[in-house]
């Protein structure tokens, strides 16, 4: 959804509230198990005190 309104020419905030309002209607699909995402962002935060974090995997398994 993100990619399909960069390349519409969409502002971030135009961006931003389509990407909420998508999830508050549960438009947007459930993660699959096994699904995975790759976290790159230099902007990321892992904490107050430690700012930033390095690039990780994210992986997503049912709940047990």
């Amino acid at each position: 959804m993100k990619t399909r309104l960069v390349l519409a020419g969409k502002s971030k905030a135009e961006i931003a509230q389509a990407i909420a309002t998508a999830l508050n209607r549960k438009e947007l699909p459930a993660l699959e198990s096994g699904a995975m995402a790759y976290m790159m962002s230099k902007q990321q935060s892992l904490n107050d005190r430690d700012k930033v974090w390095h690039s990780h995997a994210m992986f997503f398994l049912p709940a047990t």
